[in-house]
């Protein structure tokens, strides 16, 4: 659940074939004055409103969750079918619980990670009765539809970030933050992961509501290099990680006909902003 900032820019009224008109008359400037102040406390409004918790857990006690990253033996296939003797051993992640922390998610999710010497792996598993997508393209604005996402921090720091998301038709978006939103960061869309190799595997059938699936997987190989600087060892840090799936279906307790979206992670977030890395879990790698 990203929405990197994307500005349409306007000529500005006053600005007309490049002359600036003079701006002299008092009320005139006044108003414009005033619409720009509106503008500022409607900005404030909406950030404050994103950030606020939606029948939400005191966010200051969610302790981030932590996950022992074993050590893959075998050569990995990424197929997203987890059928190596290595995934069959990992151990799988809590399910995943509303990013607030407070309900429990309709559908199961769950994660499990490997390393080897050269790379981090993820699988997930989405329980999923309808699995659908319709975005194609690259670096499609993918949270706009049910979507995967991995906020990965691999030195700790809070700062220049990855954030991946993949949707069921194999899809991919990926960015890089300098800083989380709040901070003044701005969104990388031009940066993708070096490397980075992913498969989709659907248990049932793709954008059909005529039957009943039972979900989908999700499986990345994500290389170090990719995310450690020059000079660093992968594992000298203490890694950052979260997930997000992003699931929109028509809420139970309601009669309309429009779907909700609804935000389920592996650790709570407490408010609904996924941009807040001092609240992602924590990787442990085992040897």
């Amino acid at each position: 659940m990203s929405n990197p900032a994307i500005w349409r820019w306007r000529k500005a009224p006053c600005i007309q074939n490049g002359i600036v008109k003079k701006m002299l008359n008092k009320p005139i400037l006044y108003n414009y004055m005033k619409q720009f102040v509106l503008f500022l406390f409607s900005l404030l409004f909406i950030v404050v409103i994103q950030c606020m918790p939606v029948d939400a857990q005191d966010s200051s006690t969610l302790k981030p969750r932590e996950y022992r990253v074993k050590k893959a033996l075998l050569p990995m296939v990424i197929d997203g079918k987890a059928g190596e003797k290595d995934w069959k051993d990992a151990d799988w992640t809590e399910p995943f619980t509303d990013i607030a922390g407070s309900a429990t998610p309709q559908y199961k999710t769950m994660v499990k990670m490997l390393r080897d010497d050269t790379a981090f792996y993820l699988i997930a598993w989405m329980e999923e009765p309808q699995v659908s997508a319709s975005l194609k393209n690259h670096d499609d604005l993918l949270f706009n539809e049910n979507d995967f996402e991995v906020f990965l921090d691999a030195d700790g720091d809070g700062s220049n970030y990855a954030e991946i998301e993949i949707n069921a038709l194999g899809t991919v978006m990926d960015l890089k933050m300098d800083k989380p939103y709040l901070k003044g960061g701005k969104p990388d869309m031009g940066w993708s992961v070096p490397g980075l190799k992913s498969a989709v595997h659907i248990e049932g059938s793709l954008n059909n509501p005529a039957d009943t699936d039972k979900g989908w997987f999700v499986e990345m190989s994500i290389p170090f290099a990719a995310l450690i600087e020059p000079g660093h060892h992968a594992l000298e840090h203490n890694w950052r990680i979260n997930f997000l799936r992003v699931e929109k279906m028509k809420s139970a307790d309601s009669n309309s006909p429009d779907l909700r979206e609804y935000d389920w992670t592996w650790s709570p977030q407490g408010v609904v902003n996924m941009h807040i890395p001092e609240k992602w879990g924590f990787l442990r790698f085992a040897d």
